[in-house]
């Protein structure tokens, strides 16, 4: 993929005993931005933010837009260079609870996850 957008398309539970989701009208709003980084080796590193924060959510968008996460077994296809899906939080931004401050955490990107870009 190249490029950038938006996926605004509401998350369903269809049967509440499991834990998989689904892109559904009868879901709740769900809004995922992407910007795709770079490709290689038939996969796209893209930097995604969050307007909602469902379970799930860049899994099922990502799934559903035909795109599913390497590695991802429940929304894609298990892979055998990594053993899990390749997802990964660089940066995260929230105010602490109590003293109001804001708290910036960074994260460097996983070798396993580094090897699948070759």
């Amino acid at each position: 993929r190249e490029g950038a957008g938006t996926i605004d398309a509401p998350i369903y539970r269809p049967d509440p005993i499991l834990t998989k989701r689904v892109v559904d009208e009868r879901g709740d709003p769900a809004v995922t931005h992407w910007e795709a980084l770079s490709s290689k080796n038939g996969r796209t590193l893209c930097r995604v933010w969050l307007e909602t924060g469902r379970t799930h959510q860049i899994r099922v968008h990502f799934a559903s837009a035909g795109a599913p996460l390497t590695g991802d077994t429940l929304y894609g296809t298990p892979s055998n260079e990594i053993g899990r899906h390749a997802l990964h939080c660089a940066r995260a931004q929230l105010t602490h609870p109590v003293t109001g401050a804001v708290l910036k955490l960074e994260a460097p990107l996983p070798e396993e996850v580094e090897r699948l870009l070759g």
